[in-house]
């Protein structure tokens, strides 16, 4: 066999043994919860789901407990939740290990996210459709990059790594793919990271800190190391949750709580990238400030058929000022006009076209009763979406 040819298996981790599990979520828990860190009952119950698969050590129970017991009120532990995990930490009871996860579905639904109204998530833990999506919908062009982040498994799994789950948001679909990966084998994982790559020659993939586990470039838009991923939301005013960092990834479902979770870690990066938050209800979506100055923005030129079809719209749009009788509008409408000119021929032509859909929404609004110019202005407004639609 040639070098070339050959290819190393992993070795397979042996399962964690009962000790280490225990000393895992207690040096965990006491290190984290002692610091005022929040974690979701969910997320409790599946380290105790974790530690407790060969039952708990009378002491390490004990002292478990006594920090559940402790931080309760801020971990929002309720009954009968905190009776299930006393009963399993402290009575080594097997009916109430069982009853965990059920237990933890019944807490779920505590992170609810208003983008997720308006943007899609898609589950998948099949390899074949994986790659379908990497070289299709991953592959079309766009000027925005795509979002990583990815969740992690407690131990090493058996294809070498501990990664669990990859997430990539498209700004254009508006779609947050979750790729469950904690079951592919070696090779296949090894194929999926290969894509990946081929992914990131065609178009950029941006993270928060360096991605090692998937094995491909991203551009890291973590100013500083020491800068958290909530910290940098917080700075714009994008409220996030770490209460599911330290869930298990690897269950048989994921549960609400973790993929609002997931999904929100990626869709962040976009806020961050353009530096402020963004209302999804719009299309495009809408800044909370108009003029934006994206850190990474890979423009793609209008085809000619959209500057075609620009100049079509600009011509259109001004047979509405014959129907206005309202200046101020009249001056809106003809500087709207002058900047979708000019926007063909900007770097950042989207972004600008974007700028003036969102004045006209504005416009239409101020129409009020108007109905004929309402309508006209109404046209322009889902022209423009198109033009956007097929950039």
């Amino acid at each position: 066999m040639s070098p070339s040819s050959f290819k190393p298996t992993p070795m397979i981790p042996p399962p964690m043994t009962a000790a280490k599990r225990q000393g895992m979520v207690l040096g965990l828990l006491n290190n984290k919860l002692t610091r005022g860190a929040i974690y979701s009952p969910g997320a409790i119950a599946d380290l105790l789901h974790f530690g407790g698969r060969y039952g708990f050590d009378r002491v390490i129970g004990g002292k478990i407990m006594n920090l559940i017991r402790t931080h309760s009120q801020r971990l929002n532990i309720e009954e009968p939740m905190y009776n299930t995990m006393e009963a399993v930490l402290l009575h080594d009871s097997d009916r109430a290990y069982h009853a965990l996860r059920g237990e933890a579905q019944k807490v779920d639904g505590q992170i609810i996210y208003d983008e997720l109204n308006y943007i899609d998530h898609h589950i998948t833990c099949d390899f074949a459709e994986i790659m379908d999506i990497m070289r299709n919908e991953m592959r079309v062009a766009s000027s925005w990059p795509l979002y990583l982040d990815t969740e992690g498994s407690y131990s090493e799994l058996l294809n070498g790594s501990k990664l669990a789950l990859i997430t990539l948001f498209d700004v254009d679909s508006r779609t947050v793919y979750l790729f469950r990966v904690h079951r592919m084998s070696y090779d296949q994982l090894q194929t999926i990271q290969r894509e990946l790559k081929i992914v990131a020659n065609n178009r950029r993939i941006v993270s928060f800190g360096p991605e090692t586990t998937i094995k491909c470039p991203t551009s890291n838009i973590q100013r500083h190391p020491r800068l958290s991923l909530q910290a940098a939301a917080d700075q714009i005013r994008v409220p996030i949750s770490k209460s599911e960092t330290m869930s298990n990834w690897c269950g048989a479902q994921l549960r609400d709580d973790q993929i609002q979770y997931a999904a929100m870690d990626a869709i962040v990066l976009h806020n961050i990238n353009i530096g402020t938050t963004l209302d999804w209800s719009y299309s495009p979506p809408r800044p909370s400030r108009p003029d934006i100055s994206p850190r990474f923005f890979d423009p793609v030129a209008p085809t000619p058929t959209q500057m075609h079809k620009i100049a079509e719209i600009r011509f259109e749009m001004m047979e509405v000022v014959d129907w206005i009788w309202d200046v101020t509008i009249i001056d809106i409408l003809e500087a709207t006009n002058t900047q979708l000119g000019l926007a063909t021929g900007e770097r950042s032509w989207e972004i600008e076209v974007s700028k003036q859909v969102h004045i006209l929404e504005d416009v239409k609004e101020e129409l009020g009763d108007q109905r004929k110019s309402r309508e006209k202005i109404g046209w322009t407004i889902e022209a423009l979406r198109g033009v956007l639609e097929h950039s």
